[in-house]
């Protein structure tokens, strides 16, 4: 993301592949790993069967925090540098972007946290539904109620109702409890199926300001 990390700026937005291109090569990537006996674990992810991931994969436990993929549930992710994100049990934490700031915020207090952010209950159940989105390609709304106590598709009908055009588009099926789950074409496309439940979104896009790379 240059517009954000200028320390990236080897490259500019306008250097990228399109969106057809980039889809064009990750199919190919999928087809050669698939060819050499690999499992496609998600998103960039891939691994041989019998790997870890891939058993979390099988059984239900893959995870997934800002390095990606992992089988370390309830794990606190502690980040350290310019602008590495913490990820702890019911809070986010993320130090200082600027080298000079990080640097100097060290040196006087041990630590260079510039924000964090406390989770609600809301947060998160969001974020443990991402997680399911992101990493199983499904959320089960049998599974969502023994976790919160409540009927998945009436807490969310608002989020469920704006993944009409997902499914219209062949992304995602859906029962009449709320459960989903992503097609093939969808599993690529995953992220634009979680975009559905992030509460925080919309604000962020009536800004202007883009904070996120893009889906594709």
């Amino acid at each position: 993301m240059t517009w954000i990390a200028k320390q990236q700026r080897g490259f500019e937005r306008k250097d990228l592949p399109d969106a057809a291109t980039k889809l064009s090569i990750m199919l190919t990537a999928i087809r050669r790993f698939l060819a050499e006996g690999y499992l496609f674990i998600g998103l960039d992810h891939f691994a041989r069967e019998g790997d870890e991931l891939a058993k979390a994969l099988a059984d239900r436990s893959l995870r997934r925090n800002f390095m990606g993929h992992t089988t370390q549930a309830g794990v606190d992710l502690v980040g350290f540098g310019p602008s590495a994100i913490s990820e702890l049990r019911a809070s986010y934490a993320q130090s200082a972007r600027e080298v000079p700031a990080w640097e100097a915020a060290v040196r006087e207090r041990g630590v260079a946290t510039m924000r964090g952010h406390r989770l609600s209950r809301a947060d998160l159940e969001r974020r443990w539904i991402i997680n399911r989105i992101l990493c199983l390609g499904e959320v089960r709304a049998r599974e969502y109620e023994e976790t919160f106590g409540r009927a998945f598709a009436e807490a969310y009908r608002p989020e469920l109702d704006a993944l009409s055009r997902a499914r219209e588009d062949g992304l995602i099926e859906s029962d009449p409890d709320g459960s989903f789950r992503t097609t093939p074409i969808g599993r690529l496309l995953v992220r634009t199926v979680a975009m559905a439940f992030d509460a925080y979104l919309s604000e962020q896009q009536k800004s202007g300001e883009r904070m996120f790379s893009k889906t594709v």
